[in-house]
């Protein structure tokens, strides 16, 4: 029982069974199942484990046979690097808010508009490009459909007052 996840989210709900453990595979680790629902976000060397509820610890060498560098408890989140594993904590909505992509639906708290654009495109081939690089600091609080491009636009233009161009393939946004 075991997944690779060499890139992107998944989510899962596992029932924890002691003589067959469940384990995902990350960027070089090992995430292993102790009765749990849980987050994994790959994004090259680096992951987050979100746990919803359960524990579940992550070890040091993908074999499992490494050292524990964490356990984590319902509402915390591993950030894990090559070098390094931290641990924070998040409230219960916060972490909703993670999986409900589940739902088809994006939710973005005080995001930088070039992260909801990232997110974005993750989940669309039309593609959201945010041309102006001052825009890295305007932040955005919404709910967007996962296939909501053109509901992004409309936000950037009549809500943020920006200038949107759009072809088939890609909205570019600018001031």
């Amino acid at each position: 029982r075991e997944a690779l996840l060499d890139s992107g989210e998944a989510y899962f709900q596992i029932v924890h069974d002691a003589q067959r453990p469940f384990s995902v595979v990350v960027a070089g680790k090992r995430v292993e199942d102790l009765g749990t629902k849980f987050l994994v976000h790959a994004e090259g060397e680096k992951f987050t484990v979100s746990l919803f509820e359960g524990k579940a610890a992550i070890k040091a060498s993908e074999t499992g046979r490494g050292r524990e560098l964490a356990v984590l408890e319902p509402g915390e989140i591993a950030t894990a690097t090559a070098s390094r594993v931290t641990v924070s904590t998040k409230p219960e909505r916060a972490l909703q808010n993670e999986i409900a992509w589940r739902q088809n639906m994006l939710v973005f708290n005080n995001t930088p508009l070039t992260e909801v654009a990232a997110e974005l495109n993750r989940y669309n081939q039309r593609r959201v490009i945010i041309a102006d690089p001052s825009l890295a600091r305007m932040k955005l609080d919404a709910s967007i459909p996962t296939n909501g491009v053109e509901a992004f636009a409309r936000v950037a233009r009549n809500f943020l007052g920006l200038k949107v161009q759009s072809n088939k393939s890609e909205i570019v946004i600018s001031r």
